[in-house]
């Protein structure tokens, strides 16, 4: 099974099946469980070495280190938002603010060494909250057309 390939609406229809008893369906449900355990536990260790690195801007660059490591994933990024709408929820601001910057530059890091600059853009875009973000992002450079050599408008 290929987990990253996996998503909600597979799981329902698998957990259907296997409420009707189908084995293999069961099966599948049961390694995916054990991967998704895996990954939450590899993700508990990475948090633990950020934390460990003590004030905000050590546990930063050790989010660095790990998105120059490749081990920066979408377990680690979404174990760093439930800390901080956890953190959040027991009224502890300064934490979940702390916890939603260190996702950020994971988000970042994680951007950063994959993919094209066009895809790199896009998830910057899709993580802004605020237009004018996404706005300044671009620069204003994406709305004007260009002229190629060809004497064609290009936008």
């Amino acid at each position: 099974v290929n987990y990253d390939r996996c998503d909600a609406q597979l799981v329902k229809v698998l957990d259907e099946r296997a409420q009707n008893g189908d084995d293999d369906s069961k099966a599948v449900l049961e390694a995916l469980g054990r991967e998704q355990q895996k990954r939450l536990a590899a993700a508990t260790d990475k948090l633990k070495i950020v934390l460990a690195a003590g004030d905000p801007m050590r546990m930063e660059g050790a989010i660095v280190k790990l998105g120059k490591e490749g081990q920066i994933d979408e377990p680690f990024l979404l174990l760093l938002e439930a800390n901080a709408n956890q953190a959040k929820a027991a009224g502890a601001a300064g934490p979940a603010q702390l916890m939603m910057k260190l996702k950020k530059k994971a988000a970042e890091e994680k951007d950063r060494n994959s993919g094209s600059k066009e895809i790199r853009l896009l998830r910057k875009l899709l993580r802004e909250e605020s237009s004018e973000e996404r706005e300044k992002n671009f620069g204003g450079r994406v709305y004007s057309p260009r002229e190629d050599i060809g004497g064609r408008h290009d936008g």
